[in-house]
């Protein structure tokens, strides 16, 4: 091997084995010129057309390297758990470079220690985006003189639909010399509420005494913040808003009257100062300082100080889908039965819980459970329904397309594949969600099955890409449009497309992409595995392993399998990336069966 080396740097070729081709083959070689020099010297002539044929390899290996480096098999055994995260997961991108860059909601250094006029202006300022702080300045609309209020009131009645602590609440500084008080209260509301419960709920707040200087520092910090205005207004003239925002009444007595405000819920409060610096970014700003304060002194705002209204109780069917243990499937009787009042409901447009009937009907971990051939009939009848012109609209209900997806995906795991057709209806045409993913990935399961839907799977897949389906289908034979999109090293800028779904014909731009290759390259059974595990449990969206993980898994020795099962243990509490391996449980759960079976 080492010959094999000095001679490939000898004639230029050296990066050869620095790209990853196959050790096997330069081994192959090695042996090759061994012969060549064991032969007898009467043997001159084919000594040198052996050693032309090998020299022939190294040239042809080099221009194989060269013009494909990513389909060169390779191996990442050894890498530790954390250098293989960042190998898949890492990787810069342009918009994570830009989101890096944003200053990040915090309070100053010191800011406690400052007079609160310079404390309310160092808040505005450091906050401030980098490039906006260099176009403006900003001042007090007041005299030099000026003075804040001797007492007064900081409040914030807010309401947030889309939090999930409490859904509104109310905080209040009341400033007034010793006999100061911060008060506050979050109100988690279960169900529909009358007015007058959800404002005496609001109302009841919890109190905490304020000693004076730390009230007079927070009041008169907050008052200044109000005063606080930008030398000329931004250049960008857009409104930024976002669903995360949520909406609040804000006022600070005795100067600024009670005012609705949006109410900044981000940790880059910046973004927000090209609407201005108005009422809802001294809001913002207010809401962090008294929660601060709020948490100083012990309170917990991830829990709600009261809950109001009451759950929806459950109807009749409700509680027979969701509370009724379904049947052992070898007790016929009990199953008809059972299948029977589910399948009355899973036809039933009305029933807005079809999808949970359809879970139990089809349980991931057990598709095949009931093989009663009425719940097959009963899922392609919902399909049907959307996938059928006639039938289907443009304000289909949400219920409705999502039960239609549930059923797909229940289908595809029963392999029923004469729906593949209709699959390839939907998603060819309008309707269903606008990702449709649960219909993609359930066209791609059955096409993984069967070859004769496999060309037809592909085709759709090079007009309208989408990397884990690609993956979990193993469909490697668009490994040329993926060299196409991939980076080539997590170090490389991703660009700013949507990582999972980028358009036709991205040039190299995707780190997932790059991911999806390192994985197919691998050569050794364990770290191959250990990548699917990543990449499955990178993206949470999917209720199934592919099946070529069970495969893989099976295939290890026992010993390798431990080392898997203590890496999944390990990537549960890495924090840096979002990981979810709930759904890798699936290959421990075979494991089991399998040996109480045997």
């Amino acid at each position: 091997m080492r010959l094999v080396s000095v001679l490939c740097n000898t004639i230029g070729f050296g990066p050869v084995v620095r790209l990853g081709v196959r050790a096997e083959m330069f081994e192959l070689m090695a042996v090759a010129f061994r012969i060549c020099f064991q032969q007898d010297q009467s043997s001159r002539p084919e000594m040198m057309t052996t050693l032309r044929q090998c020299l022939s390899l190294v040239i042809l290996a080099a221009i194989f390297a060269f013009a494909c480096p990513n389909c060169l098999p390779s191996s990442l055994v050894g890498k530790s758990d954390e250098e293989l995260l960042h190998i898949m997961l890492g990787g810069k991108t342009e918009s994570r470079l830009r989101e890096d860059a944003k200053v990040k909601t915090h309070v100053p250094e010191r800011f406690w220690e400052m007079a609160p006029k310079d404390a309310a202006l160092a808040l505005i300022q450091e906050n401030c985006p980098t490039e906006s702080r260099k176009s403006f300045q900003f001042v007090f609309d007041l005299p030099e003189k000026a003075v804040p209020p001797a007492k007064g009131e900081v409040g914030i009645r807010w309401r947030c639909g889309h939090c999930y602590i409490a859904d509104e609440g109310f905080t209040a500084l009341r400033y007034s010399g010793g006999t100061s008080t911060l008060s506050y209260s979050r109100v988690k509301s279960l169900d529909h509420v009358k007015k007058t419960a959800s404002r005496q709920a609001i109302d009841a707040t919890r109190q905490l005494s304020l000693p004076e200087g730390s009230a007079r520092q927070l009041y008169e910090t907050i008052w200044w913040l109000c005063h606080v205005r930008a030398s000329k207004k931004p250049e960008y003239s857009g409104f930024l808003v976002s669903t995360g925002d949520g909406h609040a009444t804000f006022w600070v007595s005795p100067d600024v009257p009670r005012t609705d405000v949006t109410l900044y819920f981000s940790d880059t409060i910046g973004d927000y100062y090209t609407n201005g610096i108005d009422e809802s970014l001294y809001a913002s700003f207010a809401d962090l300082l008294l929660n601060r304060e709020l948490e100083k002194r012990g309170a917990n705002l991830n829990e709600p100080t009261i809950t109001v209204g009451r759950e929806r109780p459950l109807s009749k069917a409700e509680r027979f889908v969701k509370e009724t243990e379904p049947p052992d499937p070898h007790d016929a009787t009990a199953s008809r039965q059972w299948i029977d009042q589910m399948i009355e409901l899973l036809r039933n447009p009305k029933v807005a819980f079809r999808d949970h009937v359809i879970d139990k009907l089809v349980p991931r971990e057990e598709p095949s459970r009931y093989p009663d051939q009425r719940i097959d009939a009963a899922l392609i009848e919902i399909l049907n329904d959307v996938a059928t012109p006639a039938k289907r609209s443009d304000d289909d209900s949400f219920l409705k397309r999502w039960t239609a997806e549930a059923a797909a995906r229940a289908l595809a795991w029963r392999d029923r594949a004469e729906v593949f057709s209709t699959f390839m209806i939907l998603l060819r045409g309008k309707g269903l969600s606008n990702s449709m993913e649960e219909i993609l990935d359930a066209a791609a399961l059955i096409a993984s099955r069967h070859a004769e839907f496999r060309p037809a799977m592909i085709d759709w897949l090079k007009d309208h890409p989408h990397f884990d389906v690609i993956w979990r289908g193993n469909f490697r034979e668009l490994t040329p449009m993926l060299e196409k999109m991939a980076t080539s090293s997590p170090d490389e800028s991703e660009l700013d497309l949507p990582e999972a779904i980028p358009k036709k014909d991205a040039s190299r731009h995707s780190h997932r992409a790059r991911a999806i290759l390192m994985d197919w390259n691998e050569i050794d059974p364990l770290t191959k595995l250990k990548l699917d595990a990543i990449l499955d449990a990178s993206r949470c969206c999917f209720f199934r392993l592919p099946q070529f993980m069970f495969a893989e898994y099976k295939t290890l020795p026992p010993d390798q399998q431990k080392v898997f099962r203590e890496f999944v243990e390990r990537l549960d509490k890495q924090g840096q990336y979002a990981i979810s391996t709930e759904s890798l449980q699936q290959l421990f759960a075979s494991q089991q069966a399998d040996t109480a079976t045997n």
